[in-house]
């Protein structure tokens, strides 16, 4: 047995991707010259998941090495970095059948090994570079194209440990590409996103295919990464894992409220308050925390040790938030959270089998057409220069909506789907960068505040680093409002818009020509 350690890290399009391949220094590390492999990945399982349901994943790797069967835990995800046992076994060429001694007889006391069959495979493309430290190899580093067999490709960025005891590097590797890269931590395997792209090929293929097939599927699938989340921040876990936590409750709130004129707002507004809630509590302790990890590094450099009181005000601000999420956990309004999402999903599940036919890409197309219109309500604004953040606020969330709209939909729309969200992304990164600047020169403006007067604390020399401070955030902020013109133009073009016109166009004329063949 063997304990695989590595950083997992998604890419969010092939552009990032490429230019990651051209990376030619890791600060503090040294990287080797770049390996190409070409692997084909196969999952087995029984038809009734015995593996999954165990805990495990059986796949079956085609590549430079020859065939290897690996049995691998699923889950280990804490944040970016995971942990997994892990069990591998080459097999002989010519050997076609997989017999019950396949590594030591462990899958043959979790299933029958003449029970298993292929559940899913997916291709992908690896360039691998070695890490080095000191002389020694610590590490290694591959940027993954994976192509799953509903059309679907994803990128991932992957640190693996030489040895467990090299797992230190991780962090500091993980903060480098979260900070200079803003690459977002890689919540699912690649079995998990296997898993997924069969339901997609599954709603692709189904001709009775509506959008409350789509909908409960992604309420289940998200709430169950939502749970355990949230189990990481209250363990505090690292700002990763907060940030997808908050991601989550807003990408579940917004799925819900797509939902709503379906199910009535009766059955919809639990959810959605209880979800707004949670996004409320996550996105303040995030906030702090994003300040925190800015003042910690200057800090920490020469001449800025004096911002250190405005970071102990900061940290127990922080601390306090924190508390207060955990005091709202253990109150038990997670478990009426989830209990109101799944009361959605159950009853989307149920409303599919009612009523006439109506294929998903025509209600895809027209949810779609709401949120962008909704979007481009804010060209004049989005396009003007010297625009004050807060008026960009109702931007960002309906940049929100509609990229978690059209992730939700990727089944109907395929490639056109990932370009779209990652021109999205582009742009929320521009807007979240406006709003992290916008709290940092509120949160100094605010302790400046409340110190100078004749009753202030005598903090003098703090006083003005936290003002030199604010000065920079404030400038870094006017930068930052500046450039928001040109990614909005991400968005603004036609072209944004005829490729998701044109990929729903695509799937409605295959579900016609599916209903005349069958009339």
């Amino acid at each position: 047995m063997a304990a695989e350690i590595e950083l997992k890290l998604a890419i969010p399009d092939a552009e990032v991707a490429e230019s990651l391949r051209a990376l030619s220094e890791l600060p503090g590390f040294v990287l080797d010259e770049p390996r190409i492999e070409e692997m084909e990945d196969t999952y087995l399982d029984s038809r009734d998941r015995r593996l999954f349901d165990s805990g495990w994943a059986l796949r079956l790797r085609v590549g430079p090495k020859g065939r290897i069967a690996e049995l691998k835990a699923v889950g280990g995800a804490a944040a970016s970095v995971w942990t997994r046992e892990e069990f591998a076994e080459a097999i002989p060429e010519g050997k076609d059948k997989l017999t019950s001694d396949l590594l030591d007889g462990r899958i043959e006391k979790l299933c029958p090994v003449r029970k298993l069959r292929n559940l899913a495979t997916l291709r992908q493309r690896r360039q691998k570079r070695d890490i080095y430290s000191a002389g020694r190899r610590v590490g290694e580093l591959s940027v993954d194209e994976v192509h799953f067999g509903d059309g679907v490709s994803t990128w991932t960025l992957e640190v693996e440990c030489a040895d467990p005891s090299f797992s230190g590097i991780l962090e500091s590797i993980g903060k480098y590409f979260a900070e200079t890269w803003r690459l977002l931590p890689e919540t699912s395997s690649k079995f998990e996103q296997a898993l997924r792209s069969l339901e997609r090929g599954a709603i692709r293929e189904r001709e009775e295919s509506r959008l409350e097939v789509i909908v409960a599927a992604e309420l289940k699938s998200h709430s169950k990464d939502f749970k355990t989340l949230l189990a990481s921040v209250a363990e505090d876990r690292g700002i990763e894992a907060l940030h997808d936590a908050r991601i989550a409750a807003r990408r579940l709130r917004t799925l819900v409220e797509l939902m709503e004129e379906r199910i009535g707002r009766k059955m919809s507004l639990p959810a959605i308050r209880r979800l707004a809630r949670a996004g409320r509590i996550l996105g303040r302790v995030r906030d702090l925390d994003v300040l925190l990890g800015d003042l910690r590094k200057r800090a920490g450099s020469a001449g800025h040790g004096r911002l250190l009181p405005f970071v102990a005000d900061i940290e127990a601000e922080r601390d306090a938030g924190l508390d207060k999420l955990r005091s709202w956990l253990d109150s038990g309004n997670a478990d009426r959270l989830f209990s109101s999402v799944g009361s959605v999903a159950r009853l989307l599940s149920k409303r599919q089998e009612k009523g006439p036919v109506r294929p998903a890409s025509l209600d895809g197309l027209s949810i779609v057409a709401d949120l962008l219109a909704e979007l481009l309500a804010f060209d004049s604004l989005a396009r003007e220069p010297g625009v004050e953040e807060a008026a960009f606020h109702a931007a960002r969330r309906a940049a929100k909506r509609l990229r978690y709209a059209l992730e939700a939909l990727e089944s109907l729309l395929g490639p056109a789907a990932a370009k779209a969200v990652s021109d999205l992304k582009r742009l929320q990164s521009r807007l979240g960068a406006v709003h992290d600047s916008a709290v940092a020169a509120r949160k100094a403006s605010s302790w400046l505040a409340r110190r100078i007067g004749p009753d202030a604390p005598p903090e003098h020399e703090t006083v003005p680093e936290v003002a030199r401070y604010l000065a920079k955030r404030q400038e870094e902020l006017g930068r930052l409002l500046a450039s928001i013109p040109s990614a909005w133009k991400l968005i603004a073009t036609p072209g944004f818009r005829r490729r998701l016109v044109v990929a729903f166009l695509d799937r409605r004329a295959d579900a016609t020509e599916r209903a005349e063949t069958k009339v």
